[in-house]
């Protein structure tokens, strides 16, 4: 019960700092800095970052490579879990009865819906746009761009399939190799992502801290998961 505490702390904590930090960016030092005279909270250090990070940038305004890049990174978190979806299902099969599923895999499934619905949640309850107009065929768009979906899905993705490749691969000559790809990975997309230029800095901010908020959640998922299988 200690580490679930401990779990329920942590993640409260979280997510109370990610729901703080939303409603700063909602309301403070608010500007009409972004295209379309769109407004964004913390104006003075988003405008400084997207001005000293504005070299080499294309006409549009972002890096057309590193986005489309980080597009199809972010797909490419998708087989991820559909990996583990897949084990999932068969399992179920197996044993006729979804609640002796391996609790790890439930826990899982759990948390790839709350992603899910809160990447939902915030393309239509929009905290601010894109720094940048982005273009489809010949029209340019206003974008929902709080927090970074990207920066969400590999961290959240990537580092959770950690604790599913410890847990279900022991081979280390392959465990350990897949876990440093993971991490290279989600790094390597995080920081792609902002270099591109589409999202403010306080997105990629408020990107990571939800995504440290639903991974405390599926450890805390797990845990309880794992006490009520088990009994």
């Amino acid at each position: 019960m200690k580490k679930i505490n401990k779990l329920i702390l942590s993640t409260s904590i979280l997510f109370v700092v990610f729901v703080i930090y939303t409603l700063l960016i909602k309301y403070l030092d608010v500007r009409a800095i972004g295209p379309n005279s769109s407004k964004v909270g913390f104006g003075w250090i988003n405008k400084l970052v997207k001005d000293k990070s504005n070299i080499g940038f294309v006409a549009e305004g972002y890096h057309l490579a590193l986005y489309n890049i980080t597009d199809w990174g972010g797909i490419l978190c998708v087989p991820v879990g559909f990996i583990f979806l897949v084990i999932g299902i068969v399992e179920w099969i197996k044993r006729k009865n979804i609640f002796k599923v391996d609790h790890n895999i439930l826990a899982l499934g759990i948390f790839y819906v709350l992603t899910g619905l809160t990447y939902l949640f915030f393309q239509f309850v929009v905290i601010n746009y894109r720094p940048v107009l982005i273009k489809y065929g010949s029209d340019l768009q206003l974008e929902s761009s709080y927090p970074s979906s990207h920066t969400m899905l590999a961290l959240t993705v990537l580092l959770t399939a950690i604790d599913g490749i410890n847990i279900y691969i022991k081979n280390n000559k392959v465990r350990i190799p897949l876990i440093v790809l993971c991490i290279i990975l989600s790094t390597t997309f995080v920081v792609l992502r902002f270099i591109s230029g589409v999202h403010w800095f306080t997105d990629i901010v408020g990107g990571i801290i939800m995504s440290f908020t639903l991974i405390s959640t599926y450890m805390l998922t797990k845990e309880i998961l794992n006490i009520k299988l088990t009994k």
